[in-house]
């Protein structure tokens, strides 16, 4: 068991940047069309790999609070909603 879970752990590990590199190509309207936990998973992914360390929003800013989170995304989306060809990237450092 603990070996599965370890597998499962290194598995998210190499995953997150992955997912990070992705993100600065990902258009606001990809982003919208995501549902609300993908959102919040990209942020988090885009946080964890230090893309926004020299932006607008520094890395470690508490975006692993689910409040915290929650409200970046919604912030991000309601940009995002306005700009479809806005980057996500972009419409985060906007906040």
């Amino acid at each position: 068991m603990k070996g599965i879970l370890a597998a499962m752990a290194l598995a998210v590990s190499l995953a997150v940047p992955a997912l990070a590199q992705g993100m600065d190509k990902m258009t606001c309207a990809a982003f919208t069309a995501m549902d609300g936990k993908g959102q919040m998973d990209a942020l988090a992914g885009m946080e964890q790999g230090g893309m926004m360390a020299s932006g607008g929003m520094a890395a470690g800013n508490g975006m692993a609070t689910g409040v915290a989170a929650d409200e970046t995304a919604k912030a991000v989306a309601t940009t995002c909603a306005d700009h479809p060809e806005m980057m996500v990237d972009d419409a985060m450092m906007a906040h």
